[in-house]
């Protein structure tokens, strides 16, 4: 897992440049008119650090983590000035902390890895949200068309050695149900739970993702 995304960002791939319109949305619709003294971002796989950025520039203290010292690298790189804390670590060894962060946020990152990975990772999480943080969270649906180009791994409940479709190169990859969801998030309170999907009708090929908005109890 670690060694795949670390090959991807170390040859330039995947180094977006500008923040998904859901980041964008979901922030402002939250926090337009900007966020409180001390309030802290934490961007889980933060990839490029985009959307670090993006938090950071409306006010945000952000802490950005990815197990790829190569992204880190190349955010640190791009947006090194701002109030951004840049860490290196993998998914299940993200320290705990307490009553830090107002906002966590996982576009697609921990997806990457395997079922108990994310839930650990969540449930240790709770106790470094403040009471009522706000949690966005994707991760792929159950019915993506790409599941089906994978190998299933039971132990590890994720899927990988994909022959086609966009996971093809991208490592360890979960495909969530609704029960899964329910069990990494147990403790949460869900605020909006929705799956989009977009398909290719010419070939029938369906790219799904749950994307949720949830709070710290």
């Amino acid at each position: 897992m670690t060694s795949t995304w670390e090959e991807i960002y170390a040859a330039g791939s995947q180094l977006n440049r500008f923040p998904y319109s859901e980041a964008v949305s979901y922030f402002m619709r939250r926090w337009s008119k900007g966020v409180p003294e001390g309030f802290c971002a934490l961007d889980i796989g933060c990839g490029s650090g985009v959307h670090s950025n993006f938090f950071a520039s409306h006010g945000a203290e952000v802490v950005a983590f990815d197990f790829s010292a190569a992204a880190i690298e190349a955010a640190r790189q791009m947006y090194g000035k701002l109030q951004i804390e840049y860490l290196v670590g993998s998914f299940d060894m993200f320290p705990r902390t307490s009553d830090r962060f107002d906002f966590t946020f996982d576009r697609l990152s921990t997806t990457h890895s395997t079922l108990a990975t994310v839930e650990q990772l969540y449930q240790r999480l709770l106790p470094s949200l403040k009471p009522g943080a706000s949690v966005f969270w994707q991760g792929y649906d159950w019915e993506n068309s790409g599941r089906s180009m994978g190998q299933y791994d039971p132990i590890r409940e994720t899927w990988d050695g994909f022959t086609g479709g966009v996971f093809e190169h991208l490592g360890p990859t979960v495909f969530f149900t609704e029960e899964d969801v329910q069990r990494v998030f147990e403790g949460y309170r869900v605020e909006s739970k929705r799956i989009i999907s977009d398909e290719n009708l010419m070939d029938g090929y369906r790219h799904s993702y749950w994307m949720l908005e949830l709070s710290a109890p």
